[in-house]
């Protein structure tokens, strides 16, 4: 899922940490310090990045959905999980709980800056096999170009509106199924297409974009000072999102982090140190 072009370096929420649920940590990209936030509404549910600076998606063992901004503390309620197509709550509430049911989240205003003005919240929910890109055409929609076949077996798929092109990230590591030994997954390298006369493009170079990816809306961003911004032109900055990977492990995610240059392939850390959780492991805001 993808957000608009953001003009802030978003902050990386840590995750929950055991008894200390309610004091979440960010970590700012920019300066190098990880600030500290008493926010009991956070406590035990899924939090996913929605695209915009500060505001997370929200959902608990209940199947109770929010949208919440950090920083102001503003609280939207969401109808329930319910109201989802294909939601069974016997059969969400049973092995496994209704924190991790919806899997991306974005927005496609902030409601802060455009109260008067509607907006729409897009959930995916369940496995996402191929995207599907459309455009008018005499008043109509139509298939344009769904994602080649050899690009969905990896890891994870992100999709972002970037300088007026539409980008389809691929993430390529290996991904660990039941029964391997899943402390091996993780990203070995990003590969970048747009769409071009509906066809994919791989593309090498983002200029001076910055992107975002992981368990959150994407995040496409201009960089006017790699020193002063604390990120770099032409890199893509990721947090770990690999769940079928990191599900079993005791720990659970957080493992995969870093920054991938687009140039050399090199992937170097921007969070040197640990935070791990099976439901929300360290995600962009």
């Amino acid at each position: 899922m993808a957000a608009a072009a953001s003009t802030k370096v978003p902050l990386l929420m840590l995750a929950e940490k055991g008894e200390n649920g309610e004091i979440r940590e960010f970590f700012d990209l920019s300066s190098g310090i990880t600030h500290s936030m008493n926010l009991p509404e956070l406590a035990g549910k899924c939090c996913l990045g929605v695209g915009f600076p500060g505001w997370v998606f929200t959902s608990d063992k209940q199947g109770n959905m929010n949208l919440f901004h950090i920083f102001t503390r503003t609280l939207i309620n969401l109808p329930h999980m319910s109201m989802l197509e294909g939601y069974d709550s016997e059969e969400e509430l049973g092995e496994v709980d209704c924190t991790d049911y919806v899997e991306k989240a974005v927005i496609s205003a902030d409601p802060l800056s455009s109260p008067t003005t509607d907006y729409v919240l897009g959930l995916i929910q369940g496995d996402i096999v191929i995207f599907s890109f459309q455009h008018d055409d005499c008043g109509g929609a139509r298939i344009v170009k769904g994602i080649p076949v050899d690009l969905i077996g990896c890891c994870q798929l992100y999709i972002v509106y970037s300088m007026g092109e539409l980008l389809v990230i691929h993430r390529d590591g290996p991904i660990s199924d039941e029964g391997q030994d899943t402390d091996q997954y993780g990203a070995k390298a990003f590969h970048v297409y747009k769409i071009n006369d509906c066809n994919y493009e791989e593309i090498k170079d983002l200029g001076d974009r910055a992107l975002f990816v992981g368990k959150s809306a994407t995040l496409d961003m201009a960089i006017e000072d790699d020193q002063g911004s604390g990120c770099k032109r032409n890199h893509i900055y990721f947090t770990d999102d690999c769940v079928d990977s990191y599900f079993n492990l005791e720990q659970g995610g957080g493992k995969d982090m870093g920054v991938y240059n687009m140039v050399d392939g090199t992937i170097v850390p921007h969070y040197t140190g640990q935070s791990y959780h099976k439901v929300t492991p360290p995600l962009w805001v």
